[in-house]
């Protein structure tokens, strides 16, 4: 059997009491209203006119039956009050418990939890390592080129940049570029016709003879021999993002 089936008989059976110990009292009522108003026992009739006296001792049965109702009807609601406390104790209980176990869950979460933060702060922020001279850190990987911080700046490559923006609106500018592919040139006239004029960062530099003016890389053609490595820059620049 249940707490609270216990508690709801308990609570059925002090009902109970609280009603007879109502019907005690007012019979005790009635009963000295009666002995009041004839002066005799109701089992004892008297002979003759009643005195005072006489009046009132014929109360006292009736005034017994009603104290004894009024204690009876203490004692329940001391009763219902008992059993009010064990209710409020249950659930209280109750509480505790479900709280209890919250505590617990969040407990184990935070110990799972804790050794990641744990490591994801043993990692210092690249940005903001204090570099020597001579050492550098990875600081971001952007749109496939790694962008590197040293003592001095960043950089890409060899190339210095002073901030991390600067750097990715370089690389936002290359990359918006068309990136153009040397082809070889397999014409047997085209290649007796042009002169190997410099081999820069291994791509050939050829001066064809006319019609052709200038300096040509690949099926690219420039005025000068500045313009032609400038573009090979560009182009190696871009093979190394890719």
């Amino acid at each position: 059997m249940s707490n609270s089936h216990n508690y709801s008989t308990a609570h059925s059976i002090f009902k109970l009491f609280e009603f007879l110990g109502w019907i005690t009292v007012a019979l005790g009522a009635l009963l000295a209203l009666i002995g009041l108003a004839s002066g005799n026992f109701p089992i004892f009739p008297q002979i003759g006119d009643p005195t005072f006296s006489d009046r009132l001792i014929a109360m006292i049965p009736g005034l017994l039956f009603v104290e004894v109702g009024f204690i009876q009807i203490v004692l329940v609601k001391v009763g219902q009050a008992n059993v009010d406390t064990a209710e409020m104790t249950q659930e209280i209980l109750k509480i505790a418990k479900s709280e209890q176990q919250v505590t617990s869950h969040s407990r184990t979460s935070t110990r799972e939890i804790a050794p990641q933060s744990q490591a994801r702060a043993s990692k210092p922020d690249p940005s903001t390592k204090v570099l020597r001279p001579g050492e550098q850190v990875l600081v971001e990987t952007y749109k496939g080129v790694e962008i590197h911080r040293r003592y001095e700046g960043h950089y890409i490559d060899e190339r210095w940049f002073a901030r991390l923006k600067q750097a990715k609106e370089h690389i936002d500018s290359v990359s918006s570029e068309p990136i153009l592919e040397l082809t070889p040139d397999t014409s047997a006239t085209k290649e007796a016709e042009d002169t190997l004029v410099e081999i820069y960062k291994g791509v050939e530099i050829h001066q064809p003879e006319k019609p052709y003016h200038g300096h040509t890389v690949g099926d690219q053609s420039f005025l000068g021999l500045e313009a032609a490595k400038k573009h090979i820059d560009g182009l190696t620049s871009d093979q190394g993002q890719d």
